[in-house]
């Protein structure tokens, strides 16, 4: 199993626009990092893991990860066989135009 060391995830998430994130990792601040993230969503209801909508604002608005996120297979796909939702493709004209 390969680690990364702290401080060069702390360099990515500078890289990334991140300087307050990278300060928590830097100083293993969770109760900070704890804090930081609650800002991003109302008291009730609290996030849900099993909720996409919330997994989307942890993943996108939050930590801006650059990724596709997939959403869950339903029950109907289930039945049918489907294992995995395919991810958002973007539109032709911003493949080539955007990284």
């Amino acid at each position: 199993m390969q680690a990364r060391l702290p401080e060069k995830v702390a360099q990515a998430c500078i890289d990334q626009g991140l300087p307050e994130m990278a300060q928590f990792i830097i100083d293993q601040d969770v109760d900070g990092f704890n804090d930081w993230i609650q800002g991003y969503w109302a008291p009730e209801p609290e996030f849900d893991i099993n909720k996409d909508s919330d997994l989307r604002t942890l993943m996108y608005d939050a930590l801006k990860l650059p990724i596709r996120f997939r959403t869950r297979v339903t029950d109907t796909q289930k039945a049918k066989g489907v294992k995995w939702e395919r991810a958002p493709r973007r539109p032709i004209s911003q493949r080539w135009s955007m990284p």
